[in-house]
């Protein structure tokens, strides 16, 4: 019984270390790719080579205020070293709000691992913001999967 009272504990300060590390690092626990980012912790998986997906994030502000802004997304390492700088990237407007959208190309998920990512929204007239302001977009890239 002791033994049975020992194995439930340890499963359980598992599961919860598990959940504290996706916390702290702000890794979602199951994410899908090409869906819109709410929050910061939404993060983004991929495999290695993936150059069919997107990544996204809402905005709050409404379009009108983006009217004739230049948008860019840039992706780091965790070291900060850049893998994607100030690439294209667009403004589109879903059913509900507007969205900042960066569609992946040939090359840009070549090396596995996780990285942060961000869009930086030049407005007309003032100076860069960043999306979003106060965290990454974490991006996970797998590698490829084998084909069996």
């Amino acid at each position: 019984m002791i033994e049975f009272i020992g194995l439930i504990l340890a499963l359980f300060a598992w599961m919860a270390a598990s959940l504290w590390l996706a916390a702290f690092f702000r890794l979602p626990i199951q994410v899908e790719s090409d869906r819109v980012a709410r929050t910061a912790s939404d993060g983004f998986d991929f495999e290695r080579g993936d150059h069919s997906s997107s990544i996204t994030w809402e905005l709050e502000e409404p379009i009108s205020d983006l009217v004739g802004s230049s948008v860019f997304f840039n992706m780091n390492r965790l070291d900060g070293s850049p893998v994607i700088e100030r690439a294209a990237a667009e403004v589109v407007q879903s059913d509900e709000c507007a969205v900042l959208l960066y569609r992946l190309a040939a090359g840009d998920t070549d090396e596995p691992g996780l990285f942060k990512a961000e869009f930086e929204v030049a407005l007309t007239g003032q100076s860069i913001e960043t999306r979003p302001s106060h965290q990454s977009i974490m991006v996970r890239i797998a590698p490829e999967k084998s084909r069996g």
